[in-house]
């Protein structure tokens, strides 16, 4: 009798595709990824080794084309906006074969006419029992293009790179099968961060005209319905050295005045697809249409998520048992399958057992365990955190910023000015950063944004009211010889609404051997508004290292930063109890002193009266607020004082624009002097204050 694969078999089944926007097509023979290659035209299938990679993601559009009826064909679009197809130079690959069983080599290619028939696909049902998908892919299909030649993936035994050809042979149909993974879509990822190589082939540009390979970009502006002109002269052109998207993006943004989104367009008839890697290699021209960032068109765009490949099961768990059910020849993918998303069940199965159940060593897939007890590896997290940038900080109160090469936190020094990473043996507010959001308007700084949509930005406020920051930038230190200065990072006042020094944007680091440990939310980069790097430094000699901003993107090591959470206090912390050298009186010498500037806050946070100041000996900050309290009280009226009673929160502020902090350490060692607010406790402002707990364990991992 007739099997349902036999009759199914080489017919039409688009079905596979319907609702897919953005798919990876995995060799089903060899668990290999259909590959857009970095030089801009080859087509491989390659292992991934569980590296997302957008090269391995395709945009799946959709066509009728002309006919009786009308046909439904796909078209695969990869990451340079080009098209999966066969190449035009078939006479010569079919000279040698009178019934044309030669081989094309597969390649991206342009969209010059609206119908190209070789990169017009339909994807029909395989043959055999011995076809199954695995639990995250939607089907296996063969594709067939509309010369009416399969998409064939070949073997290699010699290269990582297998090569893909397109026939019309159907011998060895197991080299036709392809799986079909939806991928997800994105909010927007952040570019890949330019790398040591494109970093100085760019200072060689700016040192001379003639260093380097050169490519010619050609751009247009489109407008925020994305219409655009196709007349040539409305196209600009210039001669750019370096594969980095992030440098080009920047380079034109300043061109047009306004943040921007790159589209790449192959052929006059290809469709726009975001450019989120970097240039390939080869240095043919790319054609660009910039968007203006939030305009209508720009908010149209989709962008995959190749990190998250969308399971067409219920559960992974259902997954292995309707797999280990299977008949006995199906018995070794099975297990290839089960090595390679086995962690994943094991995290699917811990939330619904007890935190005290121990993971079973065996080998039984039914269970769905583990091979081995000690779960995901380091190499199983290593995109976790390197596919992400701001989004790392979001609902983010209080945090600290660990060196992901050392392990050590950034502090706040008890100097009050200096900065630095270094072990943390105890809870220490020291090490302890407020996490602020500031949106700034796209431009020079000075508010007019010429339209475009404000960034969001990061500061970085620590114990003693201060941001996290380097000395403000002079002309130069983000370009050529002043890029590898390294400047020290300090606490700064923030005397301005805007510093551009102490604004900071968290960007997703570039290497993928990055994992953050298990407290961590996710391993960044953090550059400031003026485009420098903080930089953990190395100090073999010292326990406390110091902290630098330089332009330089060398020793990519020492720029990572993992965020671990600090979670807010329930309740508000206790300020600590005064030492007997804060309590002795000096006899022989006099005791320095510090100015400290006062001033009290209404309930409702405005500042009342006017600042006074008086000397104060110490570091005390509980007998620091005593005198204030006391000082306040005396220069109240006695009807008034049962309303402000004897309790009260003292704050810093640290500039003219400073938010308000409260002081729960000691004082900086430095005689600086301090400007305090005291807020009356319980008050509305009061009340509206964070506190961070510090002696709070740190955030479990989440594996979904």
């Amino acid at each position: 009798m007739e099997t349902l694969c036999e009759r199914r078999a080489h017919q039409p089944w688009m079905e596979v595709f319907d609702g897919v926007e953005f798919a990876a097509l995995r060799m089903w023979q060899s668990d290999t990824y259909l590959t857009a290659d970095e030089d801009g035209r080859s087509v491989h299938h390659v292992s991934l080794r569980g590296v997302a990679s957008h090269s391995a993601v395709w945009a799946v559009e959709k066509r009728l084309a002309a006919g009786t009826p009308p046909r439904r064909y796909l078209l695969f679009r990869g990451a340079y906006g080009r098209y999966l197809g066969a190449r035009e130079d078939h006479e010569g690959c079919y000279a040698f074969c009178p019934l044309r069983t030669g081989s094309l080599v597969a390649t991206q290619r342009d969209r010059d006419q609206e119908e190209v028939d070789a990169i017009m696909w339909r994807a029909l049902a395989c043959s055999g029992s011995d076809v199954f998908e695995h639990h995250d892919a939607r089907g296996v299909v063969l594709l067939h293009d509309r010369s009416g030649r399969y998409l064939r993936g070949n073997k290699n035994l010699l290269g990582c790179r297998h090569s893909v050809s397109i026939d019309d042979n159907l011998n060895a149909e197991r080299t036709l099968r392809w799986e079909v993974l939806p991928i997800p879509t994105l909010d927007r990822p952040e570019l890949p961060f330019a790398t040591n190589p494109d970093l100085a082939e760019t200072l060689d540009r700016s040192a001379s005209s003639t260093s380097g390979q050169r490519r010619e970009i050609r751009y247009v502006k489109a407008d925020d319905a994305g219409n655009f002109s196709e007349e040539e002269g409305d196209w600009t052109s210039f001669q750019f050295t370096s594969r980095s998207v992030q440098i080009l993006r920047e380079e034109l943004a300043n061109r047009v005045e306004y943040e921007v989104t790159l589209c790449v367009r192959a052929g006059r008839h290809g469709h726009l697809t975001p450019l989120l890697i970097n240039l390939p290699r080869s240095e043919e021209t790319l054609h660009i249409v910039v968007l203006r960032r939030n305009s209508a068109a720009d908010e149209q765009l989709k962008f995959p998520n190749p990190a998250r490949p969308v399971s067409s099961s219920p559960s992974l768990r259902d997954a292995f048992k309707s797999t280990a059910s299977a008949s006995a020849s199906k018995r070794n993918r099975r297990n290839k399958l089960f090595l390679a998303y086995g962690y994943l069940a094991a995290a699917a199965l811990s939330s619904s057992s007890p935190s005290h159940a121990t993971p079973r060593s065996d080998h039984n897939m039914e269970e769905g365990y583990l091979h081995s007890p000690s779960g995901p590896s380091r190499r199983h997290f290593r995109m976790l955190g390197s596919l992400r940038g701001m989004e790392v900080f979001e609902d983010v109160v209080f945090a600290r910023l660990r060196s992901y090469e050392c392990g050590t936190y950034l502090h706040a020094d008890e100097d009050g000015r200096s900065v630095y990473h270094g072990s943390l043996a105890l809870a220490s507010h020291n090490a302890v950063w407020a996490v602020e959001r500031r949106l700034v308007a796209s431009g020079d700084g000075d508010g007019d944004g010429d339209g475009a949509a404000p960034t969001l930005h990061l500061l970085f406020r620590g114990a003693y009211g201060r941001f996290l920051g380097g000395p403000d930038a002079r002309d130069g230190d983000g370009n050529g010889e002043r890029r590898c200065r390294l400047l020290k990072v300090t606490q700064r006042d923030r005397d301005a609404e805007e510093v551009d020094a102490i604004m900071w944007r968290a960007i997703a680091c570039g290497r993928w051997d990055v994992f953050e440990e298990h407290d961590a939310r996710g391993v960044t980069i953090l550059r400031d508004r003026s485009g420098r790097y903080l930089r953990g430094n190395k100090g073999f000699l010292s326990c406390r290292r110091s902290v630098s901003v330089d332009g330089n993107a060398n020793k990519e090591a020492t720029l990572l930063w993992e965020l671990v959470r600090v979670p807010p206090s329930l309740g508000r912390p206790q300020l600590p109890f005064a030492t007997e050298a804060d309590l002795g009186v000096t006899v022989c010498l006099p005791t320095r002193r510090r100015e400290i500037r006062y001033v009290r806050a209404d309930d409702e946070g405005n500042i009342v009266g006017s600042w006074e100041s008086f000397p104060f000996k110490g570091k005390s900050v509980r007998i620091l607020r005593d005198s204030v309290v006391r000082r306040v009280l005396l220069n109240t009226p006695a009807s008034e004082r049962p309303q402000l009673g004897e309790n009260f929160t003292l704050c810093v502020r640290a500039g003219l624009h400073g938010h308000l902090s409260p002081l729960l350490i000691n004082l900086p060692r430095s005689l600086e002097a301090l400007n305090v607010v005291l807020l009356r406790e319980n008050s509305t402002a009061d009340n509206e204050l964070i506190f961070p707990d510090v002696d709070a364990l740190p955030d479990q991992p989440s594996f979904e």
